[in-house]
């Protein structure tokens, strides 16, 4: 971790000690070479010539909605890559399959690693790797410059370079785990195989991250509400007396509060808008059809679900 990671680390764990009642290392200490001098009781002393620093947890969207809206933008957001998970659902007790053994003992070859071949003391691309290195490197810039990218997403894409790299050495050490030497060189077909994981399972969850969790913040559960309504009824039309008789979320709605709520769906490719006969008139809007064939599983989905609460509803009040 260079040092302006670890100072916009250090602030915000300063910054929010007091919410998650933790307190800041004492012997925190940014370092632009990344040495760290370790002293344990009993244990001796050793100094950590290149220390790593990873952050792995959990999150609600509120909260980091929250953090994201209330914090300086000092740039550690966007150096963490999330995963967006699905809802929860119901689980099963079942045995760890074998690739958590398998997992383990990966674990501990890597921590201790077989010398580099040739008695190196570095590994590098070989010339195909590099085309490969270089091809992402002209997509981050084209993504980081595209003007539908908001500016945190963009400074988020920022840091693949330097993740491809690492991710490239994790992969080629994990390929030669069980080899007596680790071959100096990554290849293309490595490289190729972290761009696929780069760009279709990390690239894809920081999208849902920045577009949906924090792009929507403040207005995020209504518009969920609005476009689970349209897709719950199947319906080809909406307007602000339809969304009012949507849940207990839509009907709280004034006129005034479902037109922005509208209008960014209609931003969405969702609705057409379409005006009234009057400049008095309220507007009606159209139901893009393809949002029905795109979201047919989320739309049976979101009909059980509001079936299933209506059976909860009627046996709780006896109407069963």
């Amino acid at each position: 971790m260079g040092q302006t990671a670890q100072d916009a680390l250090r602030r915000q764990l300063t910054r929010r000690s007091i919410a998650v009642r933790v307190r800041p290392p004492k012997n925190w200490q940014p370092s632009s070479d990344c040495q760290y001098a370790l002293d344990r009781v009993g244990r001796g002393a050793a100094l950590i010539e290149n220390l790593s620093i990873c952050l792995l947890g959990g999150i609600q969207p509120e909260p980091i909605r929250k953090i994201a809206g209330d914090t300086q933008d000092d740039g550690l957001l966007q150096r963490l890559f999330p995963i967006v998970l699905h809802p929860a659902s119901q689980g099963t007790d079942a045995p760890a399959p074998p690739v958590a053994a398998r997992y383990g003992d990966l674990i501990h070859a890597l921590r201790n690693p077989a010398p580099i071949a040739g008695g190196g003391t570095f590994l590098q691309f070989d010339s195909d790797a590099q085309k490969v290195r270089r091809r992402l490197e002209a997509e981050h810039l084209r993504m980081q410059s595209t003007e539908t990218i908001s500016r945190k997403l963009a400074s988020h894409i920022g840091k693949y370079d330097g993740l491809f790299v690492r991710l490239c050495i994790v992969w080629h050490c994990v390929e030669n785990a069980q080899a007596t030497q680790v071959p100096q060189h990554i290849t293309a077909a490595t490289a190729e195989r972290v761009a696929a994981f780069l760009h279709g399972f990390l690239l894809r969850h920081a999208f849902a991250f920045y577009a949906g969790v924090l792009g929507l913040s403040e207005d995020h559960d209504r518009l969920s509400a609005i476009a689970g309504h349209i897709l719950a009824r199947r319906l080809e039309r909406i307007t602000n007396r339809d969304v009012q008789r949507g849940d207990k979320a839509m009907r709280s709605l004034r006129d005034q509060d479902i037109q922005p709520l509208l209008q960014q769906l209609a931003a969405m490719g969702w609705l057409e808008r379409i005006d009234g006969p009057r400049p008095s008139s309220a507007p009606h809007w159209i139901v893009n059809p393809a949002v029905h064939s795109r979201f047919s599983a989320r739309a049976k989905a979101e009909r059980e679900r509001r079936d299933e609460a209506r059976r909860v509803l009627a046996s709780l009040t006896g109407d069963a």
